[in-house]
């Protein structure tokens, strides 16, 4: 049995996020290829229950119950924004403690996990690095998209030093994990070594579901709303394509945690749009649309909603930045447009031909239904940390 000592700034609980849904996937998975696998990291709320990060996958489980740093020490630290603030010296003091075993894996979970590279290459265990996606590029293209001249320097800075912190990680690496084969090529012509990991997806698989005529001319729009990409991502959403879609009688309602002071401007802005903030169980909201939307222009890897949509039996509508991931099978089955503009004019287009949505709904239910497995993810990370992967060094 080899043993993984898995190092996430976050806990994947709760799993209302697209990096929580995939860091959980993985340990579901490596749990089902017979790894021994601790998790440490900070829990996203104070006081986490044990129980319920059982729930997420039967590992072992060392939540550090310690407050984040302040993010004012991180503008004169060379990590960015949230590898500095998730590396408080609580969770370096356990986390050297847990090095002290022998451990044929080390595990950083996303580059905000990285202030504790250091640390970990003292360590004889080979290093496994879990890209969410290419932070060098995604972290960039959010800079580029921040609006205001006073606070867009940050997050260039802050970009900068991701760009900096991924590459030192990947250097170090044995083994990259991606989410998408885009990403692992991207990788790969930096010199590592890096596998196309699929995600798992851990919900319930609606068995029959017919859209009609009857269902509300409605579309859903899935997501975790907190970050300022998805924030930009929503926003010219709503002006680009939302105005159109409402103009046209088609409701929206929009589903995940919202920044309150945003969901009150936003509600104020687009009365006709329903925000309904998070919520447990999104299926009876689900079964009255007419399909899912992936509308994001800003932000890599793989969109995990786009999961949720097909095993909910909703047609996709989405950019073809957000199909990434996705098998050339799948992508046929949805409505992949290259703007904002042509998104809503594709929506406007197909959401009353009802034969034609339920036909592409079956048929990517159908593609996927074997895939995003725990079976499947397992045999996959059985290659990633098996004896022979040795070090990739970059030239």
């Amino acid at each position: 049995m080899r043993n993984l000592l898995w190092i996430t700034g976050r806990l994947p609980h709760p799993l209302r996020s697209g990096d929580a849904l995939y860091t959980a996937g993985l340990l579901r998975a490596a749990h089902a290829a017979n790894f021994a696998v601790t998790v440490i990291g900070l829990p996203r709320s104070p006081n986490p229950n044990l129980n319920e990060l059982d729930s997420v996958a039967p590992v072992d489980w060392r939540p550090v119950n310690a407050e984040p740093n302040s993010a004012i020490g991180s503008l004169v630290s060379a990590l960015p924004k949230d590898a500095y603030t998730l590396y408080p010296a609580r969770f370096h003091l356990e986390l050297s403690e847990a090095l002290a075993r022998p451990w044929d894996w080390i595990v950083f979970d996303h580059a905000r996990s990285g202030g504790a590279l250091k640390l970990a290459r003292r360590h004889s265990g080979k290093i496994a690095y879990v890209a969410h996606n290419v932070e060098r590029n995604v972290r960039r293209e959010v800079a580029m998209g921040v609006s205001g001249k006073m606070f867009r320097p940050h997050y260039v800075i802050d970009a900068l030093k991701y760009g900096r912190l991924e590459t030192k990680i990947v250097d170090a690496a044995d083994a990259v994990l991606c989410i998408t084969e885009d990403d692992a090529e991207v990788f790969r012509r930096r010199g590592a070594t890096a596998f196309h990991v699929p995600p798992v997806y851990l919900g319930e698989k609606l068995r029959t579901r017919t859209v009609s005529a009857e269902t509300p001319r409605r579309v859903l729009l899935l997501g975790s709303f907190d970050w300022v990409a998805k924030q930009n991502n929503l926003l010219r959403f709503l002006d680009l394509a939302g105005t159109r879609l409402i103009a046209a009688g088609i409701g929206i309602d929009i589903v995940g945690s919202i920044p309150e002071r945003l969901k009150a401007s936003l509600e104020a802005t687009y009365p006709a749009v329903k925000f309904w903030g998070a919520v447990e169980d999104f299926r009876e909201i689900a079964k009255d649309v007419r399909g899912g939307l992936i509308p994001e222009e800003l932000g890599g890897g793989m969109k995990m909603k786009t999961l949720d949509y097909i095993f909910m039996r909703l047609p996709v509508f989405s950019l073809r930045s957000g199909a990434a991931g996705l098998p050339a099978d799948v992508v046929s089955k949805g409505f992949a447009s290259t703007t904002l503009a042509e998104l809503a004019s594709d929506i406007l287009a197909g959401i009353d031909n009802v034969d034609d949505l339920d036909s592409r709904q079956n048929q990517a239910f159908d593609a996927c239904e074997k895939r995003f497995s725990v079976e499947e993810t397992a045999s996959t990370l059985e290659t990633v940390f098996s004896a022979e992967n040795e070090r990739s060094r970059r030239v």
